[in-house]
């Protein structure tokens, strides 16, 4: 289908069976899907430059070219497709003035950004500059759905739009040209339909075959690993109906946003004292946080709330920017500790449990028998679900040097990860010397933003202390 084959190959030419049902669920908008990074500019950055790199990276990336086409009837997961009338000033914003200039009015811009479905007839990101803010600086703010890929993935999209230097040589030919634009007729989508389930049946009877030479050359072994899928399976498709939390209970489309950042070392030595990971110390902060927070509602005995955790599924020097490589895990973490050493090292072992649960192995199965239910009844059950977790928690290793868009050095980047039916998504993001912390609250469940981002600050600094005690 097309005349992109070349290029296509290193990009799936369908969604994925878990992809495919994120973006099915988002018949509830409450179950969006997007992801906004924003960054802060010392200066205005040169216009042109971006331009171009936008247009040379949505060539070389096709997914800033290509939309979602939807399979008739949904008999098989949706398509990309290259936009026969991708714009790209469409997708490139500009303008100047942000309110009153001040970083809360840069904050609130983002979210309402945010808050924008996407049109689903066109690539599904925007990048928007932002000039006239306080101090003569700027702003880069890019939003993309979560469908493009995951947030190592933008990371590294993100390298082709900025230049480690501030004025780097700048490419003397114009961009390469770029993709013809696809349209099908009902018919090709049906052959397609019909070729590439042929393929998933021919790969789930090659799986099924090896499988049984497998229990007939070890069955007692077999039987033993059968049961304990069985178990992990049972565990991870565990049916839950509302939070635990008695506060943030309410769900909506709405996003509000905070941020605040700390020492990036001092996060790695709180985690090294107790031979743990970054994520250690993070979830002990952000734990930390919901517990102070639900204190203040006078909900002392709140002590432990569900999460959702996004686990990478990606290989050591995995580098493509396409697609998602993680799956979502959702388990229940204590948020009350009378220690933050002992705290960490609880937190560790139960994030380590769920990362080895065996039935993550099989979440493309799962999804793909999910697909072949009706829309409603998808998004029902997941929505069920996910609207009955606490919150997210996402940490994404970013860039340790300094980084320039257009000439404009960026002094800050702060990712605003979606909750995605729960009340709120802490996500994480180093760059440079920092970890920054960005804080998407579901404002119908998180009534006193402001006062979760003092929160988080004061129990962000007690893990810090317990580093230099």
């Amino acid at each position: 289908m097309g005349d992109n084959d070349n290029l296509q190959d290193q990009f799936p030419r369908h969604m994925s069976p878990s992809d495919s049902i994120a973006w099915r669920i988002e018949a509830d908008p409450v179950l969006r899907s997007t992801i906004v990074l924003v960054m802060r500019l010392a200066s205005a950055p040169d216009h042109d430059v971006m331009r171009d790199k936008l247009e040379r990276a949505s060539i070389s990336f096709p997914r800033m070219r290509q939309r979602v086409v939807t399979q008739p009837l949904d008999l098989s997961t949706p398509i990309w497709a290259y936009d026969p009338y991708f714009d790209l000033d469409f997708h490139f914003r500009t303008f100047s003035g942000a309110g009153d200039g001040s970083f809360r009015a840069l904050l609130d811009i983002a979210s309402t950004i945010g808050m924008q479905a996407f049109d689903w007839a066109r690539p599904l990101w925007q990048a928007t500059i932002v000039d006239g803010l306080e101090g003569d600086t700027s702003a880069f703010i890019m939003k993309i759905h979560h469908s493009l890929t995951d947030g190592i993935g933008g990371v590294l999209l993100m390298s082709q739009l900025f230049d480690f230097e501030q004025n780097p040589s700048r490419p003397s030919d114009a961009p390469p040209k770029a993709p013809a634009g696809e349209t099908f007729t009902p018919t090709e989508l049906l052959v397609d339909t019909a070729n590439y389930e042929a393929g998933i049946r021919r790969g789930q009877l090659r799986s099924l075959a090896t499988t049984m030479a497998t229990v007939a050359r070890n069955p007692l072994s077999s039987i033993s690993t059968a049961k304990n899928d069985l178990e992990s399976l049972a565990h991870i498709l565990k049916p839950v109906k509302e939070p635990l939390s008695p506060v943030m209970r309410e769900r909506s489309p709405r996003y509000h946003f905070e941020m605040f950042t700390v020492p990036l070392s001092d996060l790695k030595d709180v985690s090294h004292r107790v031979k743990g990971k970054l994520n250690d110390a993070f979830m002990a902060g952000v734990t930390g946080a919901l517990r102070k927070y639900h204190d203040k509602f006078g909900e002392d005995q709140v002590t432990h709330l569900r999460v959702n955790m996004p686990i990478s599924l990606r290989p050591p020097g995995d580098t493509s920017a396409g697609g998602n490589k993680w799956v979502p895990s959702r388990f229940t973490v204590p948020i009350k500790s009378t220690n933050i050493g002992e705290h960490m090292r609880e937190l560790h072992n139960i994030v380590a449990h769920e990362r080895g649960e065996p039935a993550l192995n099989f979440t493309e199965n799962i999804a793909d028998l999910m697909n072949q239910l009706p829309t409603q009844v998808v998004t029902d059950a997941f929505g069920g679900m996910l609207k009955a977790l606490d919150f997210v928690a996402t940490n994404i290793p970013g860039v340790p040097i300094p980084v320039y868009a257009g000439g404009a050095e960026i002094t800050a980047m702060i990712p605003f990860a979606p909750p995605a039916g729960a009340s709120v998504n802490f996500a994480l993001l180093s760059y440079q010397d920092d970890a920054t912390i960005g804080i998407n609250t579901d404002p119908a469940a998180v009534s006193d933003p402001e006062l979760l981002l003092d929160c988080s600050k004061e129990a962000f600094a007690e893990v810090l202390a317990f580093g230099k005690d």
